[in-house]
């Protein structure tokens, strides 16, 4: 039996999680919410909405950290098929694939 991992298409994944990451970049939710803030300075709204933007900061930060960690993973995961199929390759003496 012979199974063939396809490294290109983990690849891909990573490229596609790293398209992810720089969108997830681009939330911004203290920026989108300054505005309720600054409508009601001093009030109970502007605490809750400081809060609010807080919490969705920890979160936001949290989800880039995972996506970023499983982008890595790929990446780690299809360098070590690449390296496991080339050394496999030379023991056995076959041609260099590319």
């Amino acid at each position: 039996m012979r199974l063939r991992v396809e490294t290109g298409g983990l690849r891909e994944s990573a490229a596609a999680i790293e398209e992810a990451l720089a969108r997830l970049e681009r939330v911004k939710v203290a920026s989108d919410l300054a505005s309720v803030a600054a409508a009601f300075r001093g009030g109970e709204t502007a605490v809750a909405t400081g809060r609010a933007c807080t919490v969705w900061n920890e979160r936001l930060s949290a989800l880039r950290w995972q996506v970023r960690s499983t982008g890595a993973a790929l990446d780690v995961a299809a360098s070590g098929y690449d390296t496991v199929e080339e050394v496999a390759r030379r023991a056995l003496g076959a041609p260099e694939s590319r």
